[in-house]
């Protein structure tokens, strides 16, 4: 099947985990004879929706998709599914600034792409718990139960995994706010556990810092649609002390699985699982 992808970046602009994870979706369809085509959100014009209108689309965040376009692909049957790694039905993305993350009506945006969709992909049952929240009508939202890793860091990972570890706590030094470095600071001083500042960088560099901690320590003030820092120290075989806003502790998998074990089912199961996900909806 010929296939669409629209996303705001791809891995050649950003290295980030939803960049990572649209890519591999990209490569495990062309696996399955699926012949892709990506597009940045903001190079998607009129005039190339009405080429293409009658092909499938996969639009992941869309941020950068002009307004025009949006009511092109909603308003002309076009066929296409979500993929959400964030809540793009508000401004802020952020339901997390609104109690029980229900955002006012007044602040949704975007509720006929998402209610006309083929179906809305989210990370984990928590983050589609919020968006079904927040979307009533949508009865197209399916949880696909996980994020998605290259082998290679899975192979890094695993290397990784077997190293002895320091009695200290690790906590990521982030200058987002609700990444709330501070908090798990206080936090880690309060109990009087040691700890130190694991920064920002190259995905080597920082998995290999986390890998010599023997916890991590992760309180974010926000929802997070599924967490891959948590799911990283759990392969590494850390202990996470974390709270109730990281949409993998929702998972019934979550508390079964660490170390090497949980390596190899996010690998082998999990991923197969996820790119099936998919591909029942191209059928």
């Amino acid at each position: 099947m010929n296939l669409i992808f629209i996303a705001d970046y791809f891995t050649d602009q950003v290295l980030g985990g939803a960049e990572v994870c649209n890519e591999i979706v990209i490569e495990e369809l062309q696996k399955r004879d699926h012949r892709i085509y990506k597009i940045l959100a903001e190079r998607v014009t009129l005039e190339f929706l009405n080429k293409t209108k009658n092909l499938l689309y996969i639009i992941s965040n869309f941020a950068k998709l002009k307004k025009e376009c949006v009511n092109y692909i909603v308003e002309n049957g076009v066929k296409y599914l979500l993929y959400m790694h964030d809540h793009a039905y508000t401004p802020s993305r952020n339901p997390g600034l609104f109690k029980d993350y229900v955002v006012p009506k007044d602040k949704i945006i975007n509720e006929g792409l998402f209610e006309k969709a083929k179906v809305v992909f989210g990370q984990t049952k928590f983050h589609c718990e919020i968006m079904q929240k927040n979307l009533p009508k949508c009865t197209n939202i399916v949880n696909l139960g996980g994020s998605l890793w290259r082998d290679e860091v899975f192979d890094y990972l695993s290397l990784l995994s077997d190293r002895e570890k320091e009695s200290v706590a690790a906590i990521m030094a982030s200058k987002i706010g609700h990444k709330n470095t501070l908090g798990a600071v206080k936090y880690c001083e309060k109990s009087d556990i040691e700890y130190k500042l694991i920064k920002p960088g190259p995905q080597k560099r920082f998995l290999r810092d986390l890998s010599k901690c023997s916890t991590l320590v992760f309180l974010p003030l926000t929802p997070e649609t599924c967490s891959r820092i948590v799911l990283e120290a759990k392969m590494l075989g850390l202990k996470v002390i974390t709270n109730n806003k990281v949409g993998a502790v929702s998972e019934l998998w979550f508390p079964k699985h660490k170390g090497k074990e949980l390596i190899k089912f996010l690998r082998e199961v999990k991923r197969r699982e996820i790119i099936n996900q998919f591909e029942k909806v191209l059928i």
